[in-house]
């Protein structure tokens, strides 16, 4: 059986998301689940940074957008991904999800 391609591996990151706006509601409303059971913000996102090393190693960029994004992942270190992933947290309140 033939190994898959690059091409074949790789998920598009528009079916993961449909759209930006429900992508982000989406993720809102798990914060908002995780909050209401009693998990820590600390905890949140360290699972916020499980799902970011997951989508950067299993997305393909459609955009030069999500290319930048996937990038600056990819480079940043430990404690800088922590930071990206605070400052995303923030993004998500500010919008009003």
């Amino acid at each position: 059986m033939k190994g898959k391609t690059d091409e074949e591996k790789c998920i598009s990151a528009i079916d993961y998301t449909g759209d930006w706006d429900a992508w982000l509601d989406r993720l809102h409303n798990g914060i908002k689940s995780a909050e209401k059971l009693g998990m820590s913000e600390e905890r949140i996102q360290k699972i916020g940074r499980r799902l970011a090393d997951h989508l950067s190693k299993s997305i393909c960029a459609s955009t030069p957008e999500e290319q930048l994004m996937k990038d600056l992942w990819n480079v940043a270190s430990e404690e800088e991904r922590k930071t990206m992933t605070s400052v995303f947290f923030k993004l998500l309140d500010k919008r009003g999800f």
